[in-house]
């Protein structure tokens, strides 16, 4: 009886100061485990995003890249019935003549789809612009990393992925990357392809999860407005393709137009009377039409858009496909009312000639494009393929997109500081210990740029969708 009390009264308290001593011996030796993050798992967590200043073991520097004055602005035309800048889709204009870029080091954080949490507080990357909110509870993978980098951004369609995720990624230097996970707010096995394509090893890329994931090391550069501001990462990502891949030695001379698929937002459900139109107004022409599933092998993408003067592009994120074109060539771009403003200026800044059909009965899904309005633009677009300016007349139908204002900010900082490029320490609270994320910016002498164009590993080019 004696004996049977004893086991009742004291078996629970051992067994609890067994996993206490175990944790605590296991903590010791492996430095790299956090048990109290997650024995914790967050019960005081402050659901409200916190101030940069109220993070422990944070350090942010603002990375800034002047784009000098050019008149690439003149290129980029809309129908005069599309919306005004301002409403259209969210965009800063200033960003093309002005990188400002927002690096973020984390020591001992979790990252999640929503953001990053410290033990007292949640923090937002990236600035978002659609409202979305962070859901009450979250959970943990329990999962730790040593060193991971993320692509960033709350905004996680395609052209997103594109410009905010990769650009951001190839802003981080190479001696961080080459040995760290990386991670992005995307489908995993299509940004492997594409992260494979740039010729980073697919092992290596994983999509964010919804629940926790702790870090070590945890680096994020995104755009100071959050969205579509890495311009200067976008032409040094163009130029990686085209030598990687010896694209600059193929000329420009195909007619190409690419739908999207039937059941996405922005397909032209007439492109069949659209192509009719263009054979019929200029049968010399051998116009090419090829299916959506043409974007979805990036090898083989970029050969054929490389190889192509005039890219015929269905709406929204299909347009930023001109990132494998030659500066100088030409895209005729179906779109809605509401300006597309970030699509316009992806080829804005690779000195593209754009023209953007605006419809005003393009709908939320799948719509017709005006055949009147495509047979106007695709006269004006053959004008400039042909002629190298635009027409006379040309104000009679469209306005720019942009103006000279676009280098305005870049100019006064150049003015002020006799520099086109800086990098500044914002704000380091380290209590464990320091590290300067940054070494040299990579353009033009990117350590990760030349890294990724030599490395003689083959790259693994997976079939994959896009949209």
């Amino acid at each position: 009886m004696l004996r049977k009390n004893f086991r009742t009264k004291y078996r629970y308290p051992f067994t609890f100061a067994g996993i206490i001593a175990a944790i605590l011996l296991v903590d010791i030796f492996e430095p790299w485990i956090s048990f109290d993050m997650y024995l914790k798992l967050y019960p005081n967590l402050n659901q409200e995003k916190s101030h940069y200043y109220k993070v422990k073991n944070l350090e942010i520097f603002d990375n800034y890249t002047v784009i000098y004055p050019n008149t690439n602005y003149l290129r980029v035309r809309k129908q005069k019935q599309a919306s005004p800048f301002e409403r259209g889709n969210f965009y800063d204009p200033s960003v093309l003549g002005f990188q400002h870029v927002v690096f973020q080091h984390f020591t001992r954080a979790d990252f999640s789809w929503y953001g990053v949490a410290t033990p007292d507080n949640f923090y937002e990357p990236s600035r978002k612009h659609d409202g979305n909110q962070m859901p009450e509870g979250i959970n943990h993978t329990l999962l730790i990393v040593k060193k991971a980098v993320v692509g960033f951004s709350y905004h996680v369609e395609y052209g997103h992925f594109v410009q905010d995720m990769v650009c951001g990624i190839m802003i981080v230097p190479s001696e961080i990357i080459q040995d760290a996970d990386i991670y992005v707010k995307f489908d995993e096995q299509q940004a492997r392809t594409y992260l494979t394509f740039l010729g980073f090893s697919p092992e290596r890329i994983h999509q964010i999860p919804k629940a926790y994931v702790h870090a070590i090391d945890l680096y994020i550069s995104v755009s100071k407005f959050g969205i579509n501001g890495l311009h200067v990462a976008w032409i040094d990502l163009h130029n990686l393709i085209f030598r990687k891949y010896n694209l600059s030695s193929i000329k420009p001379t195909r007619y190409t137009i690419i739908n999207k698929p039937l059941t996405n937002w922005g397909s032209a459900k007439n492109l069949d009377k659209l192509v009719m139109i263009a054979k019929r107004e200029y049968p010399e022409i051998n116009w090419e039409v090829h299916p959506p599933e043409v974007l979805f092998n990036m090898n083989n993408a970029a050969k054929l858009l490389a190889s192509t003067l005039l890219y015929v592009s269905a709406a929204g994120s299909a347009c930023f496909n001109c990132l494998y074109m030659h500066p100088g060539c030409f895209v005729l771009f179906f779109s809605r009312w509401k300006t597309d403003n970030p699509a316009i200026a992806s080829a804005l800044t690779l000195g593209m000639w754009l023209y953007s059909i605006n419809n005003d009965d393009f709908g939320s899904i799948v719509s017709n494009v005006s055949n009147y309005l495509f047979k106007t633009g695709l006269h004006d677009i053959m004008y400039a393929i042909k002629n190298g300016n635009w027409r006379n007349d040309i104000d009679r139908r469209t306005v720019l997109c942009f103006n000279g204002t676009i280098f305005e900010k870049g100019e006064k900082f150049l003015a002020e500081t006799g520099k086109s490029h800086a990098i500044v320490k914002r704000y380091s609270d380290f209590e464990v210990y320091h590290r300067c994320i940054m070494t040299k910016y990579h353009n033009p002498l990117s350590r990760l740029y030349h890294y990724l164009i030599e490395k003689n590993e083959e790259s693994y080019i997976y079939q994959s969708k896009l949209y």
